[in-house]
């Protein structure tokens, strides 16, 4: 599936899971390396739909903190019409020296293709469980 397809997929705002629905929560767990110079943004539709891939990415990239990334992010996204609401939560590995282990250039391809994995991963899952 493409983006543009999953931004046009009925699917798009289907819960799977939800805290708080049942005596017991199912978890995914997974590991992920985070190299020097890695950002890592969880973050909800609220922010996707009123900010660009391209802008969030730029917006990572130039931000001095984890901190400032995410209120700029939320700036952003209320700027844009802010119809929804807007979690952002935001973690950078050493965020000093990004810059100086790799070019925003290249960041920004590897964020983009980490944002558009999660991303694909969620709608295959909501239509992999179409009954929740």
């Amino acid at each position: 599936m493409t983006p543009q397809e999953a931004d046009a997929s009925e699917l798009q705002s289907v819960l799977t899971r939800a805290v708080g629905t049942s005596a017991t929560i199912e978890v995914d767990a997974d590991e992920q390396i985070l190299l020097v110079g890695d950002s890592l943004l969880l973050c909800s539709d609220g922010l996707t739909r009123m900010v660009t891939d391209p802008e969030i990415a730029s917006t990572l990239l130039t931000s001095t903190s984890a901190q400032e990334a995410a209120d700029r992010l939320i700036g952003l996204a209320n700027d844009n019409g802010g119809v929804d609401n807007i979690s952002v939560d935001c973690a950078a590995n050493h965020p000093e020296v990004r810059r100086h282990a790799r070019t925003p250039e290249s960041l920004e391809e590897e964020l983009r293709v980490k944002f558009y994995r999660l991303r694909a991963e969620e709608i295959i899952h909501a239509q992999t469980h179409p009954e929740i």
